[in-house]
């Protein structure tokens, strides 16, 4: 029998084949009951495997089992010894890797030369097809791997994924809803990360593929591939799935799932070389069809509510879809400049995310510093235009009681702006980058570029620069903080809609200290010294959280870690200028006491509205001075 099943297969004249399973099965008798103790022991390991076992068995009818053992014996008995001879093929092979050139060389001469004669009459023609030229073509490139000792040159997980969606698909024809899921939801687990302890990427050690899948997505497969088989009419066909050589490791938990890949694809393959003579087994597929699409469907919906699988969104699922697409380049037309644009070439699609998150980060900055030169044209440049002849600009500022207020309420509502902005682009949500820029750049009001201009007299002469040197150098520490801060929070932002930063608890600790930092800002016009005290007390723990998460920004992205480090910079230039504030402000405060202070020196408000949010008249040091030479100044605070 074992020599009939060989010679169906086109094995009986490879030595190398013969030599594996003399043995165990040409040379000595070898007893059923091992085998079947053996497969009973694997099953009963898995609660989800034997529930299925257990769901076929209440199908039967009360005289089921003597019905199976006497219409179908002898197909029974075939697939018995066909179960025995893959078995035994597969756990040798699985070591013996280079007798799998003879399975090779006989599924191409089986292709080649008998493919129509083994398809004609199956149901599903173009399934079993592409499931036999993808099943030799991954055999094929894990024998290169193996025996070279190399790592794949392919990708195993995008060849599985393919493996199990040609199921899928067959399982949707046939009406098996449920199942189709599940297998959809085992092809998108593969992209969404190994479980605990689990290596989702297969690798060559010692002429042996080591891939760690994970004893749950092992069991939800052999489970949800049950269910498949059983929909699709070949009964005969569950032996592949719970062989000893198969499933003798895989449900131990220490494993994860290892050693289950390769006796897996032997297995596939072996039985599908049975196609080339199906004699001996067709008579079980006069096995009923309505019942068995009935046993079908409620496999799948035991599936579909007990697999354990990571929790999968549609949008998982079609992200999957599309690399798969796009890696296989099955959705391209065949058209010579397909994919010549250079950055097709340059960049894989992870290099291209961060592409697209610096494009995005860009127009936030153009926007936002965009707005900020508008407004500061027109509260400085732009004035009232005398309509009679000889029209004329006037360099009057607008900055007014009124437009003061204003600016309060925009530092008032940032904090808000901020918290929305990071929840969206936590969703993928394009709407954070308006909410970003608006809220950051504060509706425009040119708060880095007026520091930037009153600090530049710092480079003028003694006699022509408005302010003091300290306070020019202190508004410009201001606004290199406020510039670089504002890249570094629109920075994380983009990176973080694109996907290529992940919004975990690195990256959320420092910001959302950030957020009640601002939320505070109200304090600075009713009791400075308790703005200053919170704000100092927060600071250190962003600062503590961003060098403490530093590590882990690194390793969720370099972008990531970017924004912390130059966040962190902008905050030491910003407390950099308050030390010079606090400093020169004690200074002139005692020499005024002393009345060696001129008071000419002081800045006096044009406005004489009363301010209800301070007591005191703003200085000289906490205003930004624009204008040519002259004393035009927009009294905006301190960051």
């Amino acid at each position: 029998d074992v020599e009939l099943y060989l010679e169906r297969m086109g094995l009986l004249d490879y030595p190398s084949i013969i030599d594996l399973i003399r043995e165990p099965l040409l040379t000595k008798t070898t007893s059923t009951d091992s085998i079947l103790n053996a497969t009973r022991a694997a099953v009963h390991s898995s609660p989800l495997v034997s529930q299925m076992i257990c769901i076929a068995y209440r199908h039967l009818p009360d005289n089921g089992r003597e019905q199976m053992t006497t219409v179908y014996k002898d197909s029974i008995s075939y697939v018995f010894m066909m179960a025995t001879v893959v078995d035994a093929l597969t756990s040798k092979l699985a070591v013996e890797y280079e007798a799998l050139r003879a399975i090779l060389e006989v599924m191409q001469e089986t292709f080649e030369n008998h493919a129509e004669a083994f398809l004609d009459g199956i149901t599903y023609q173009e399934f079993i097809r592409d499931k036999y030229t993808g099943i030799m073509a991954m055999l094929a490139m894990l024998y290169e791997s193996i025996s070279s000792n190399e790592q794949p040159s392919f990708s195993m997980k995008e060849a599985v994924q393919v493996n199990i969606l040609e199921a899928v698909k067959a399982d949707i024809s046939s009406g098996h809803a449920e199942n189709a899921k599940v297998g959809l939801a085992l092809a998108t687990a593969m992209d969404m990360g190994a479980p605990a302890g689990a290596y989702f990427e297969p690798h060559i050690d010692n002429h042996l593929l080591k891939w760690e899948l994970g004893s749950h997505w092992v069991e939800a497969y052999i489970s949800w591939n049950l269910a498949f088989v059983v929909g699709l009419g070949r009964v005969e066909a569950i032996f592949k799935l719970i062989i000893p050589s198969v499933t003798n490791t895989i449900f131990l938990r220490a494993e994860n799932g290892n050693g289950f890949a390769l006796p897996r694809v032997i297995s596939l393959a072996l039985t599908l070389m049975r196609f080339r003579d199906m004699t001996g087994t067709s008579n079980l597929a006069s096995l009923n069809p309505e019942k068995l699409d009935t046993l079908a469907g409620e496999m799948g919906r035991f599936n579909l509510d007990n697999v354990q699988l990571p929790p999968v969104t549609r949008q998982d699922a079609e992200d999957m879809l599309f690399t798969l697409c796009q890696r296989g380049r099955i959705c391209l037309s065949g058209y010579d400049v397909s994919e010549s644009f250079p950055l097709d070439r340059w960049l894989n699609d992870e290099e291209y995310k961060v592409y697209v998150g610096f494009l995005t980060w860009f127009i936030e900055l153009i926007t936002g510093f965009g707005m900020e030169a508008f407004f500061l044209y027109w509260f400085v440049v732009s004035g009232d235009r005398d309509e009679e002849e000889g029209i004329k600009e006037t360099r009057t500022p607008k900055w007014s009681y009124k437009t003061d207020l204003c600016w309060r309420m925009a530092q008032f509502v940032f904090p808000i702006f901020a918290l929305v902005s990071f929840g969206l682009a936590a969703h993928g949500n394009y709407f954070c980058i308006l909410t970003t820029v608006i809220g950051l750049w504060k509706f425009g009001f040119p708060e880095s570029l007026t520091y930037l201009h009153s600090g530049g007299g710092i480079f003028q002469k003694n006699t022509k620069r408005v302010l003091p040197f300290h306070s020019c150098l202190e508004n410009l520490l201001n606004g290199l903080g406020v510039v670089i801060h504002h890249a570094s929070a629109s920075s994380i932002i983009a990176f973080v809609v694109v996907g290529v930063v992940t919004p975990d608890r690195s990256v959320m600790d420092p910001i959302f200290i950030l957020f009640l930092q601002h939320c505070f800002v109200m304090l600075r016009y009713i009791h400075k010294p308790i703005y200053i005290s919170v704000c100092l007390f927060l600071e250190v723990f962003f600062e503590w959280a961003v060098i403490s998460h530093m590590e882990a920004l690194c390793i969720n992205h370099w972008t990531a870690a970017m924004a912390g480090v130059t966040m962190l910079f902008a905050h030491w230039l910003f407390v950099l200028a308050g030390a010079l504030n606090v400093f020169y402000g004690v200074t002139m405060f005692r020499q005024e006491k002393q009345g060696v202070l001129n008071s000419k020196t002081k800045y006096e408000p044009e406005s004489t509205e009363p301010d209800p949010w301070s007591r005191q008249e703003p200085s000289v040091t906490n205003v930004a001075v624009v204008g040519g030479g002259t004393n035009e100044a927009i009294p905006l605070a301190l960051p």
